[in-house]
């Protein structure tokens, strides 16, 4: 990830060319400086942030339009957010590499006097940052994007909400987990083996609701961990 700051007047041919582990820009400029299709590598596998009111500037822009995805962003002061529905007013968390040791989630957010729910914790919201040490996530949250704690080496504690209902590949590979507490009660998600991928899981402690330890010992992925 590459947050370019609201100063950037230029971007040099080749700037961040062969930079293939880059999945996250985020522009902080309002309107887009010019660049040339040398820039940025597999631009169309990466996602661009940009500042809320400015989507119509970068998708109609040279070069910035290739990205997969743009989304528009705001912040306060701790976290970014994306806007996922203007009707229900929710949002996800996305990119904020400024968190660090043991971090609450927010349930919600205001913006321009609208109140919005946390529901979701976007792709790469996380991604790479060695200073957190623990998650707790509001019962407001619903998923949890691809690669969102994706190298959190720090990261050794974690609690998910009943509320969570899918998990994306790859969200707690590279992390330093040592124990992990679920309140699912009932219906357990099925995840991917990728969830955790490279993690020893038996070393890693599943603290379960009461009553529910068989059905954790016999889901997949859920049933390979030390639980508790």
């Amino acid at each position: 990830t590459i947050v370019l700051p609201t100063s950037l007047t230029t971007l040099s041919t080749n700037a961040f060319n062969g930079c293939s582990a880059l999945k996250v820009v985020s522009a902080e400029m309002a309107n887009p400086v010019a660049i040339d299709d040398t820039v940025f590598s597999n631009i169309d596998t990466m996602t661009l942030l940009v500042p809320i009111g400015s989507y119509d500037a970068y998708s109609t822009s040279s070069n910035w339009s290739n990205f997969e995805t743009i989304k528009e962003i705001f912040t306060d002061g701790t976290f970014n957010y994306s806007i996922t529905d203007t009707a229900n007013a929710t949002v996800e968390i996305v990119l904020s590499p400024l968190v660090s040791g043991d971090v609450d989630l927010p349930s919600g957010v205001t913006y321009s006097s609208v109140n919005y729910s946390v529901t979701s914790i976007g792709e790469y919201a996380f991604y790479n940052n060695s200073s957190l040490t623990s998650i707790d996530l509001p019962d407001s949250v619903t998923s949890i994007g691809e690669y969102a704690f994706y190298n959190n080496s720090s990261l050794t504690s974690i609690e998910l909400p009943s509320t969570v209902a899918a998990i994306g590949d790859y969200s707690f590979s590279g992390t330093g987990l040592t124990n992990i507490t679920v309140n699912w009660d009932a219906t357990i998600p099925t995840i991917s083996s990728y969830v955790f991928d490279g993690l020893s899981l038996g070393s890693i402690a599943l603290y379960v609701p009461s009553g529910t330890t068989s059905t954790y010992d016999a889901a997949s992925v859920w049933g390979d961990f030390a639980i508790g």
